[in-house]
């Protein structure tokens, strides 16, 4: 009656792929099923698969990744700003250093 034209990729036997999901964590996807899996996770979750990979942890279980790791604690605002009065008396001095070197080659 009526003839489908079906585009059937078989599963490749050397499928490695590697995800970063933060500095310290990468998923590496070893298996055709892993891949599969990985993809309509994507699918569904969008912008937000990466956060789900870090955070999640029914995602976090899917591929054996273990718990989420614990939050560090955030730097508070005047730590923030000691921080960057360091390093603004740094920019100047290097500033100031560089100009000085510059002259110094104007000159010869």
């Amino acid at each position: 009656c009526c003839n489908y034209d079906l585009n059937i990729s078989l599963p490749s036997e050397n499928v490695h792929e590697t995800v970063k999901i933060s500095i310290q964590e990468s998923l590496d996807l070893s298996s055709w099923s892993e891949k599969v899996q990985y993809s309509a996770i994507k699918e569904s979750l969008g912008s937000a698969t990466s956060h789900h990979l870090q955070q999640s942890v029914f995602v976090r279980e899917i591929f054996g990744l273990g718990p989420p790791p614990l939050r560090v604690e955030k730097i508070s605002k005047a730590e923030k700003h000691e921080m960057k009065k360091l390093n603004a008396a740094c920019h100047k001095a290097r500033q100031k250093n560089m100009a000085k070197q510059r002259d110094k080659r104007m000159v010869v």
